[in-house]
């Protein structure tokens, strides 16, 4: 089950016009540093880590467990990029000679070749189908170090939040869910779908 946004971090991502602070009318956005993108975009993404830290803090990790999944976040993208990647050359590679003449010709004003065009569409196509399969892995290998570094006592807190999560969705819970995929949902929540969960766990551990 993946978590949607909190309703505070969904109001708050909006355009950079929407910064603008108004006390009253024609009212005008309050110090530079609003006004800057930078600073805008890093205030952005501290909104986003407050959404994250909801399903963090509850479990108390100590420096040695935020260390392990860092290890294990590191391990399941770097495995996964190298999949995707050899998955994705064996599809092209057959290609690789029409469309380098194909790219020349284009450059020289030749019409684009629909032959070619399906043939490149039909090999995304295949990527994209072993790409669940990729991700299932890698979430399997995320959720085997969530059972084997958390405690019994904060696998139970992350289940629950996660079944919180799926009744504030308006949804009901499948008591035939085991725990596994319970911390399988948790796993892909907050060690998947948030991409900079590794320097907010960096800096979880730092702040202890």
């Amino acid at each position: 089950m993946v978590r949607k946004r909190s309703l505070l971090f969904t109001l708050l991502l909006i355009p950079v016009a929407a910064f603008a602070i108004q006390v009253g009318a024609g009212a005008q956005p309050q110090g530079k540093a609003l006004a800057d993108k930078a600073s805008q975009d890093a205030l952005l993404d501290e909104i986003a880590e407050l959404d994250v830290l909801r399903s963090l803090t509850p479990l108390k990790l100590t420096p040695d467990q935020i260390d392990k999944m860092l290890i294990a976040i590191d391990q399941s993208r770097e495995e996964y990029d190298k999949r995707m990647t050899e998955i994705g050359l064996a599809a092209l590679a057959p290609l690789a000679d029409e469309i380098h003449a194909k790219h020349k010709e284009m450059l020289k004003g030749a019409e684009p070749a629909k032959a070619l065009d399906e043939k490149i569409k039909k090999a995304l196509i295949s990527v994209e189908g072993k790409r669940d399969g990729v991700l299932r892995d890698s979430y399997l290998f995320l959720t085997g170090t969530l059972q084997s570094v958390l405690t019994k006592d904060q696998k139970a807190i992350a289940v629950q939040m996660e079944k919180d999560s799926i009744v504030r969705l308006g949804r009901k819970l499948d008591p035939n869910n085991k725990e596994g995929q319970y911390l399988t949902a948790y796993a892909v929540d907050v060690m998947v779908n948030f991409r900079r969960i590794t320097p907010l766990l960096k800096q979880l551990k730092a702040a202890q």
